[in-house]
């Protein structure tokens, strides 16, 4: 009974040093060298216009803001479906007169032509959960058109131009495009965001499935390793 005890207490040894060691490893070579992305936009001015990859969908910006609204510039190169969508961190004060809007025109010779736009006022704001970074989000309006040959820009507005939004191009996961370090620096970004706490990383399946993952092999070859060389000691 003894030698069975301490092999598990080997194991669980293994295990938890094997985790700690991994965690805080991963956190602070990520929080140390944290991946400029450019999802997290900081226009400067309502003519600070911000360039789309219409075809590297689906992508989420994540911006704020600032007494102005913020103009998203794309070009179509060949028909394609567009779905575009307005999420809100959860702390946001949703009330009966909250409003955030999209509005997505065509460049055209004179001027531009409508093409559609949201209105937040009144809609049914629903929660959202992103099960990749752990955050969830008001969820409002959609626009799904299909667009045609040109030069377009998407607004995102409120009455005063104030608060966080996420504008999502596209239906998906945004971080399947992203490298694994890439990954946990974008969820670290969206933390920063919305504004809880780092340590909330470990609830992304991204960071405790590969680390749990490469736990299990350490600790199977701990134990391997451990049975072998008692079988050597007999």
């Amino acid at each position: 009974m003894s030698i069975l005890k301490n092999k598990n207490i080997v194991k669980v040894w293994f295990t938890l040093s094997a985790v700690t060691f991994l965690s805080i490893v991963t956190y602070v070579v990520v929080s140390v060298f944290n991946t400029e992305l450019p999802y997290f936009i900081s226009p400067t001015g309502s003519d600070d216009l911000i360039f789309v990859d219409i075809d590297n969908k689906p992508v989420w910006y994540f911006g704020e803001l600032s007494d102005f609204p913020h103009t998203y510039t794309f070009t179509v190169a060949s028909t394609t479906n567009l779905t575009a969508s307005v999420l809100l961190p959860k702390n946001t004060e949703i009330g009966a007169g909250f409003d955030v809007g999209m509005l997505l025109v065509k460049k055209a010779r004179r001027g531009v032509s409508e093409v559609a736009r949201t209105n937040g006022r009144g809609a049914d704001w629903e929660t959202l959960v992103v099960k990749s970074t752990g955050d969830s989000y008001h969820f409002g309006p959609v626009i799904e058109v299909v667009l045609d040959e040109g030069e377009y820009m998407l607004e995102v507005q409120t009455p005063d131009n104030r608060g966080k939004y996420v504008l999502v191009l596209g239906e998906g996961n945004p971080l399947r495009r992203l490298s694994y370090p890439q990954s946990l620096s974008y969820i670290i970004e969206v933390k920063n965001f919305n504004e809880v706490g780092k340590h909330t990383l470990l609830l992304s399946p991204y960071f405790y499935l590969p680390i749990t993952l490469f736990s299990i092999k350490i600790v199977t070859f701990f134990v391997f390793w451990y049975r072998q060389r008692r079988k050597k000691s007999l």
